[in-house]
């Protein structure tokens, strides 16, 4: 096998939740996902996957989360640290493309049209928004809160959340490969 690194960036900070600050924190992620493996994998082939996700939490206190995975060769980290670094600089300045706001919509659409379908996503729902004291009718306004992922709405929310001077960045490197402190 060859050595392989892991990388993750984080960002983390105090945030005030809501369902619409959710759905925002949670479609940028999606769009960057998207963006990410076009640009890590298929333009400069150097990771098979990425992941990122983003949330905001209720408990114990309010807070966002969002963060970037990936395995990679260790000589490659620099290269694909910088290319995730400026495609975050660029959500940050200008709006994300409508392609990508599309295809959220659309996977956002059809994985709820799957889960209006099962009794588990009805359990955790009912759970959820008993727990936290909301209106469980809100459940089915979900169509509302897709028509939020919009390219201005993203880039705000990038603005928002991630800070080029706040992230931490973690890499785990293979035994065999020395590195500068």
């Amino acid at each position: 096998m060859e050595p392989k690194s892991q990388v993750r960036l984080f960002w983390s900070g105090p945030a005030e939740w809501s369902r619409e600050g959710q759905q925002d924190i949670a479609s940028l992620a999606a769009a960057l996902q998207i963006r990410l493996r076009e640009v890590l994998r298929e333009d400069l082939g150097g990771v098979y996957g990425v992941g990122v996700s983003g949330s905001l939490t209720r408990r114990p206190q309010p807070r966002f989360g969002f963060s970037v995975s990936f395995g990679c060769a260790p000589e490659s980290v620099d290269e694909l640290v910088g290319a995730v670094k400026e495609e975050f600089a660029k959500v940050r300045a200008t709006e994300v493309e409508s392609s990508y706001t599309d295809k959220v919509q659309e996977i956002q659409r059809r994985a709820r049209e799957v889960d209006l379908r099962e009794n588990g996503f009805w359990l955790r729902a009912l759970k959820t928004y008993y727990s936290y004291g909301l209106d469980p009718r809100l459940i089915l306004s979900h169509d509302e809160l897709v028509e939020r992922v919009k390219p201005a709405n993203l880039q705000a929310t990038a603005q928002r959340y991630l800070d080029p001077e706040a992230v931490f960045q973690a890499v785990l490197y293979p035994e065999s490969v020395e590195t500068e402190p």
